[in-house]
């Protein structure tokens, strides 16, 4: 799966991607949505892949599987939650989801960066590592 963190302000996600308990590559899991927000997706990566893009570039809401789960970073700061049925929840800040996401909120309750919430549960989580990404909300003025 993944790790995926966010404070708000910024968000963090590993990039490892594996298949049936192998590692077998890297794929970047968060996003700059249209909206001016970053959003992240947890669970297979093609729901991954398309999630994004639809974030990314607009265009038909794609059909994802009952795994997909993601976080949308609003331009305001507030955080959703949503699922393949893409109704969002409002969640509280700091947030996490995923594999790991029980250490690395754990990690930022305790004062830590989303990037280091994500190193945090790399350590402990055998489906999270490889790279973090971090992408941060923009800020006008």
């Amino acid at each position: 799966m993944t790790t995926i963190a966010t404070d708000g302000r910024t968000m963090a996600a590993d990039t490892m991607v594996n298949a049936g308990g192998y590692f077998v590559g890297s794929h970047a899991k968060i996003v700059r949505t249209l909206a001016g927000g970053i959003a992240g997706g947890c669970g297979s990566t093609i729901d991954n892949v398309l999630f994004s893009r639809f974030m990314e570039q607009g265009g038909d809401r794609p059909t994802l599987s009952d795994r997909f789960h993601g976080l949308i970073l609003n331009a305001d700061g507030s955080v959703d939650w949503i699922d393949e049925r893409w109704e969002p929840i409002r969640y509280e800040l700091p947030a996490a989801i995923g594999s790991g996401d029980g250490y690395a909120l754990g990690a930022m309750l305790a004062g830590a960066s989303p990037e280091r919430a994500v190193a945090i549960a790399a350590e402990r989580d055998l489906h999270t590592g490889r790279e973090i990404v971090v992408l941060g909300l923009e800020t006008v003025g």
